[in-house]
């Protein structure tokens, strides 16, 4: 997986902050690092990511096929729990 931006938002128009850095500590944890320090407080933390689908190495993350009942293509989801991590392998870029 690769992220590619990080924003936390209090408020859409009050403290939009990206994080100053950002490490991959373990297979499991994405540490990130803000300044100013952010207190404890309702928000939103957005990640983007972008990362490649293999179906042989997939733990956690599923692929279902169906077929579209009225145009009768056919259709690929993935589902994922998000937990444990295994279901979202990552490289930092």
């Amino acid at each position: 997986m690769v992220v590619t931006k990080i924003i936390f938002e209090e408020d859409v128009t009050l403290n939009r902050q990206e994080p100053i850095q950002m490490t991959f500590t373990d297979r499991e944890h994405l540490q990130l690092v803000f300044d100013p320090f952010l207190p404890p407080q309702d928000g939103q933390l957005r990640i983007n990511f972008r990362g490649r689908i293999n179906d042989r190495k997939m733990t956690g993350l599923f692929r279902y096929r169906n077929k579209n009942a009225g145009s009768g293509e056919v259709e690929y989801i993935l589902a994922s729990h998000f937990s444990p991590i295994d279901a979202r392998r990552y490289k930092m870029s």
